[in-house]
């Protein structure tokens, strides 16, 4: 993925594109996207959560998405 802000391209997994792609909905924390994201991945909504958060925590550090405070 290519980052147009930074000028930075990423090689990201399968996972991170999902996050993102149901991130180009609007803003949203690791629970609601697992919840939307569990039928898609065989998993329970609270650990893909987890994972979820992990994987949000990486992009930010990638500047492809942003903490906001609630």
């Amino acid at each position: 993925m290519y980052n147009d802000l930074s000028g930075n391209t990423h090689l990201l997994d399968g996972g991170a594109i999902d996050v993102l792609q149901a991130l180009r909905a609007g803003p949203a924390d690791a629970a609601t996207l697992a919840a939307g994201l569990a039928g898609r991945f065989e998993a329970d909504a609270d650990e893909l959560s987890a994972v979820i958060d992990d994987m949000l925590a990486g992009l930010a550090t990638l500047d492809l998405v942003e903490f906001s405070p609630c």
